[in-house]
């Protein structure tokens, strides 16, 4: 940054980390589901914008949560993983590579998972997470 300076050479510094979302108890809660729902699920949610947690005052808790599982039922159906316009992992190789990940993180915090919670839609060799999903279709995934 100071070379840029010495130039004055403009640069974009990229402040990652966690991105929390409050929800006071007066807010529009249809602009704040909205809002929150469209930052977390934007390119399936790598972004560095994405929302990481919402804290929700207590009063609203239960309406908003209602407001934005609507919001997101508007906009996937009530089965997202069904829905060709959901993002999906590209293909096999970094599906692996993230089931790598979360088996490194798993392992050091909860226990291990495998690569069975990622589904593959074959006919256009797309990926998604199915942690929701029922055990039969894993155990029918992992069994190919």
């Amino acid at each position: 940054m100071r070379a840029a300076a010495e130039h004055l050479t403009p640069v974009t510094l990229e402040l990652g980390g966690k991105s929390p979302v409050y929800v006071d108890a007066d807010a529009n809660l249809d602009v704040a589901a909205t809002r929150i729902a469209w930052g977390k699920t934007a390119n399936n949610g790598q972004t560095c914008i994405a929302p990481d947690y919402v804290l929700v005052h207590k009063s609203v808790k239960d309406q908003f949560v209602k407001k934005i599982s609507e919001k997101l039922t508007s906009w996937w159906g009530p089965n997202a993983e069904a829905n060709p316009n959901y993002s999906r992992i590209i293909n096999s190789r970094h599906a692996a590579r993230i089931a790598a990940l979360i088996n490194e993180s798993k392992q050091r915090t909860l226990g291990a998972t495998n690569a069975c919670m990622l589904k593959v839609q074959s006919n256009r060799r797309r990926l998604w997470r199915t942690d929701q999903a029922r055990e039969p279709f894993r155990a029918a995934h992992c069994a190919r």
